[in-house]
């Protein structure tokens, strides 16, 4: 048995068959680190047509940054459309994402802010929408939850905003409607 392997692919089948969710990962397969959950989110993103972008962020400014790779496949432009079949219990959230201009290799010292800043080649509106693999996502534990990449299904990208520099992106208030209501 190949923890990684069998774990991404019992992730992939709730994917594809939202009636087929989790809940939970067997014992055997569960990620015992960081790093685990991460081999599971790459075999997932691997399997579903390569990385299209990444979902980086904390629960707070203080707290741990996780990340999780987005599939090619789930990345598009806006206005963007989820089937019908994809449906059960998602969720949506607004968001802002950056395109990267140039790549930021891996270093030593941590990159600062001004050079994080100047990589950025664009930012735009984002809608991230949400579908968890485990039947309930606040049930399992957090590496669980990090191997099924957080919950993602999918990102819609609006176009880019103009003179986005000149903006205060972790102030910046967003409104977001569903279906004609705002929620």
């Amino acid at each position: 048995m190949d923890r990684h392997h069998d774990a991404a692919r019992l992730l992939l089948s709730a994917r594809r068959d939202p009636t087929q969710r989790l809940h939970s990962l067997p014992d055997v397969m569960r990620p015992q680190t960081q790093a685990q959950a991460y081999l599971i989110q790459r075999e997932v993103a691997a399997a579903l047509g390569g990385i299209g972008g990444w979902k980086v962020g904390s629960p707070g400014p203080d707290g741990p940054i996780t990340c999780a790779p987005l599939p090619a496949s789930g990345v598009q432009a806006s206005p963007g459309q989820v089937s019908e079949a994809s449906c059960l219990d998602r969720g949506v959230e607004a968001e802002i994402a950056v395109r990267i201009a140039r790549d930021l290799p891996p270093r030593e010292a941590p990159y600062s802010r001004d050079e994080v800043l100047a990589a950025i080649g664009s930012a735009h509106p984002a809608i991230e929408v949400l579908q968890s693999r485990y039947v309930d996502v606040d049930a399992v534990d957090p590496l669980s939850a990090l191997a099924d990449s957080l919950s993602h299904f999918g990102l819609v990208v609006g176009p880019a905003i103009p003179d986005w520099q000149a903006l205060d992106l972790a102030r910046k208030g967003v409104r977001l409607l569903v279906d004609g209501a705002e929620v």
